[in-house]
Order: structure tokens, then C-alpha cells, then sequence
């Protein structure tokens, strides 16, 4: 048996399934596959989302009523800093975070929940499923042809377009030799949902819920940060906490144990060494207590591809392409950008343009995004634990992230102008980022040798979100490059001035608006 679509899509997890909706609302007349080996969709990490993929997930796919009423909305990022024997309770502990809701809307996913209703979704819509699937085979050419097999028969589907969305199988990566370790940046993760977690709101005194205005902190995503890793705490329907811990091995230096996280009750008792998340775990209001449900780990989670899009008519997208590390969530972000970049390029063809330029340019733009993330993270994961010096840390990302998200949301990133001059500022801006790295991870040893590493982590609350900044609608790409340039330059003197020998200790709240204002000027 031989079936005929214009594009097929290898996978219905999240990947795939977004790009389904996508391709329909955008390209209505195309005809569309998609090969799930899955009958049902397990659960899984990646629930968190940001700021990015939320404006995909509003704006470019409608899905913002069904996130709102199926999931939950996100109150932005939290970190939390405790003392070097992990026993301060969390009101106790320096904290970095929101007063408010952010601009732009994001959100905690149930993923098992979400994948199911975009499959649904795509078959109502017309989009044919091969569920419970296993592709066996891809030939490419013109068209591809992919062999299923499902219940036990195997039939052939030809396709003008084939794109991978298996996630960590990453078929077509691996059938054309274009996966690649990323040695440099080399995290261990082990994870588990926690039912009957008690409630993050409920801790502490009236003065602590004051100073974040009485926002919900059990709705931000979570981080405990401590020296070499941090544990999340993402919110999820139902009772359900999404728990997680990523850092660096042993084996390279760090904190983490591969074996004592490899099995549930490894990290169950791993959680429960940390005095504030023990309390938090003690606090349940179910009858059993808080219960670890199931339990998941990676001993390697970075990784990349030589080429995400070809002239060819395939694509990689999500984590068929590439992984970085999931501390500020960009998982999403990747998934988002990689399919709005895949349904450009088959609008482009099915209006007979050459692919050849785009292509490029679209792959060459995914690889500089990967290399920009991993050097974000590389050499950083000691640092994590010291609240004076994240917030400094925390100030450069989160504003080189608003940059980024300004030309997405205003689409310039599918103009080839502008990826091709991003490409030509390539070398600068990865060298810029990866000197700042190198800088931190010079003065997080300073901090270490001197002491003074966790002198901040009791009694701060900080956080500094100028909402014009946020606002990727009334931004001028100008403005982009010159916040970008500013900020660089004045964290730069400022990490030098601290490396210099002038780190006077500064204020436990109020110092990032501080900095900020001092970046402005610059």
C-alpha cells in the first residue's frame, strides 16, 4: 500500500505535533502526515515554556485558550539560594524573581496532555496519523519514500517534504551522519513527578509573601541553585509536581552522582538531603504524604546537528536537531523557531523559489542559535550557587533573551536579510559571549577561593524586568542592537572591576535595577 502527502512528519510528540497545527493554519491546501510510533503519549519532561515559544504558542498557533484552561499559566522564573550545608529554609534563602506576570504570557505544560489534544486537533483537521507506528525506513529523493509498519503490516508513504520530529531518536540525524556530541557541555539530569508537594505559597511569614506582592510563587518555574546544580519544582495539574535536578558529574568535577541518581529511590533521597525541599516535601496536605511517582534520567543531554534544513526537502526540528540544557527552559524556544523556519521553507518551494539560499541561511542560523546557548551555560554550572554573582549573571541572559525574542515576534527572523546579517555578526557575537563566560567562571573561582561565595544567599529578594524591554512589539530593531551593546559593555566593566579587586558586597535587593541602569548608560 502506497499513500501520497506533501509533507511527512516523523513523530507526534510535541515537536510534530505543533508543527501539524502550524502547517494546516499557515499552508491549508498542503497535505499532511504524521508517523507516531506511540499509542499513547507518556509523560515527560520539557514543561516548561518562556517567553518565545509562548508567542508561538499565541500568536502563530491559537492555542491560548486551551493553555489556559487545560494547563497552567507561568509566573516567569524563580531562583532560590541556600547556605553550603543545603539547610536554610526556602523564606530563609536569597531569592531571585517576579512581583508580577510578565508581558508576555508562558506556561507549565502537562505534556502527555498537551501532545494528545494537538494530535486530536490535527486529525479533526484533516491531517492523516499513523499512530503506534514505527518507521523502518527512509529512502530520500524526489519524492521521499518512508516505510511504516503497524500492526504488523508495513505499507510505503511518498512525500515531497520528510521532516524529523522523534526527538532524542533523531532518525534522519543519525541515517545522514549529522549528530553531534557537545563535549564541552556535558550535564547529567534525573527527574520524577512528586504527588501531594506542599505549597510554596503557604511558606514563610506575611513579610515574605509581601515582598513578592503576594504573586504566586508556586506558579514560577523553580530553581534551587546550589554549586555545580540546580533542582527544579514545575507546577502541573492534578496535584502533580513536575521535580527534576541537572548539574555536573562527578566524573568532571562536580557534585552529582550518576549512580545514586540512576534509580527512583536514589533521587528521592537526593531531594530530600536539601533541609527547604524536605520541608516543602513534609508540608503535603494528602493523607500518604508526597509521593515521587515515577523517575527518568539522562547521563548526557547536550547535543547538535550539521545541518537542521536542506534544498533537499527534509528538516530537523526540536530535539531531532539538537538540545542544549534545560536551566532557562529554551527547549520549547528551539521547537519553535525550527518549525516557523520549516514551514517557511516549504512556503517557499511550493511557490518556486530556489531553497538553496534559504536553507542555508536558515541552517546556519539554527547551529549560531545552539552555539549561543551552550556558551550561555559552559563552565557556568559552579556559579549557580552564589546569589551575588547569578544576579549579575542572570542580568546579561535574561536581557540578551529579550533581543532575540524582539525580531521574532516582529518575524523578521524569516527575512533572509536578516538572517544573513546575523550570520555576518556571527563570529563577534559568539566570541563577545563566550569571553563573558570566561570572565564568570574567573571570578566564581575568586569567589570560592576568598570565601565569599554564598556571603549573599540568606535574606535578599532581587529582581530587575524593565517591561519596555520586554515588550518585542514597540522595540526598534535599532533599539535591539544598542540595548545589546550596552549591556554587554557595562557587565563587561563591571566583571572586570570585580576581577580588579573592587567586589565590595552589594545590597541584597534593589542591585540589578542598579545594574541595569548603569548598562543603559554605558
Amino acid at each position: 500500500m502506497t499513500t501520497d502527502v506533501d509533507v511527512l512528519i516523523l513523530g507526534g510528540g510535541l515537536a510534530g505535533g505543533l508543527l501539524a497545527r502550524h502547517l494546516r493554519r499557515a499552508l491549508p491546501s498542503v497535505s499532511i502526515g504524521v508517523v507516531e510510533r506511540r499509542l499513547t503519549s507518556d509523560w515527560k519532561v520539557g514543561e516548561s515554556t518562556v517567553e518565545l515559544a509562548g508567542h508561538y504558542l499565541v500568536k502563530r498557533l491559537g492555542l491560548s485558550s486551551l493553555l489556559y484552561r487545560e494547563h497552567l499559566p507561568k509566573n516567569g522564573l524563580r531562583f532560590f539560594f541556600d547556605q553550603p550545608g543545603r539547610d536554610a529554609p526556602i523564606p530563609a534563602q536569597s531569592e531571585l524573581g517576579t512581583t508580577s506576570f510578565a508581558v508576555n504570557p508562558s506556561f507549565q505544560v502537562d505534556r502527555a496532555r498537551l501532545e494528545e489534544r494537538l494530535l486530536a486537533l490535527a486529525v479533526a483537521d484533516g491531517v492523516t496519523l499513523w499512530r503506534g507506528a514505527k518507521v523502518t525506513q527512509v529512502s530520500l529523493g524526489e519524492p521521499h519514500e518512508t516505510q511504516i509498519e503497524q500492526d504488523g503490516a508495513v505499507q510505503t508513504v511518498r512525500s515531497r517534504w520528510v521532516v524529523d520530529a522523534s526527538g532524542r531518536s533523531r532518525l534522519l540525524a543519525r541515517k545522514l551522519g549529522l549528530s553531534r556530541a557537545v563535549p564541552e557541555h556535558q550535564m547529567i539530569a534525573a527527574w520524577g513527578r512528586v504527588h501531594g508537594l506542599g505549597d510554596l505559597d503557604a511558606l514563610g511569614d506575611e513579610g515574605w509573601r509581601a515582598r513578592a506582592r503576594h504573586t504566586s510563587r508556586m506558579l514560577s518555574t523553580t530553581h534551587l541553585n546550589y554549586p555545580g546544580y540546580w533542582i527544579w519544582l514545575i507546577p502541573l495539574r492534578d496535584g502533580l509536581t513536575s521535580v527534576g535536578v541537572v548539574g555536573v558529574p562527578q566524573d568532571q568535577g562536580g557534585p552529582l552522582s550518576p549512580r545514586a541518581l540512576r534509580s527512583q529511590a536514589g533521587l528521592w533521597e537526593f531531594l530530600r538531603e536539601h533541609k527547604g525541599l524536605d520541608e516543602l516535601l513534609r508540608r503535603s496536605e494528602e493523607p500518604e504524604g508526597a509521593r515521587l511517582l515515577d523517575h527518568g534520567a539522562y547521563l548526557g543531554l547536550a547535543h547538535r546537528s550539521e545541518r537542521y534544513f536542506s534544498p533537499a526537502r527534509w528538516a530537523l526540528v526540536g530535539e531531532a536537531g539538537s538540545f542544549t540544557d534545560p536551566f532557562y527552559s529554551p527547549g520549547s524556544d528551539f521547537i519553535a523557531q525550527s518549525n516557523d523556519l520549516t514551514v517557511e521553507a516549504i512556503r517557499r518551494d511550493l511557490a518556486g523559489e530556489d531553497l538553496h539560499t534559504f536553507t542555508e541561511l536558515a541552517s546556519g542560523f539554527i547551529q549560531h542559535q545552539v552555539s549561543l546557548s551552550v556558551s550561555v551555560y559552559r563552565d557556568q554550572y559552579m556559579n549557580l550557587g552564589s546569589y551575588d554573582l547569578f544576579r549579575l549573571r542572570y542580568l546579561y541572559d535574561l536581557y540578551n533573551y529579550f533581543n532575540l525574542l524582539t525580531p521574532y515576534a516582529q518575524d523578521v527572523h524569516l527575512d533572509p536579510v536578516w538572517l544573513r546579517e546575523r550570520l555576518n555578526m556571527k563570529e563577534r557575537t559568539e566570541g563577545a559571549l563566550a569571553e563573558a563566560g570566561q570572565l564568570f567562571a574567573q571570578l566564581g573561582r575568586r569567589l570560592r577561593e576568598e570565601g565569599r561565595y554564598f556571603s549573599g544567599n540568606l535574606g535578599g529578594f532581587d529582581g530587575h524586568f524593565d517591561r519596555a524591554v520586554q515588550d518585542p512589539t514597540g522595540r526598534s530593531l535599532d533599539d535591539v542592537a544598542r540595548t545589546q551593546r550596552r549591556l554587554h559593555h557595562g557587565v563587561m566593566r563591571r566583571l572586570r572591576r570585580w576581577l580588579a579587586g573592587d567586589m565590595a558586597a552589594p545590597p541584597s535587593s534593589g542591585w540589578m535595577a542598579e545594574l541595569w541602569s548603569e548598562c543603559a548608560a554605558t
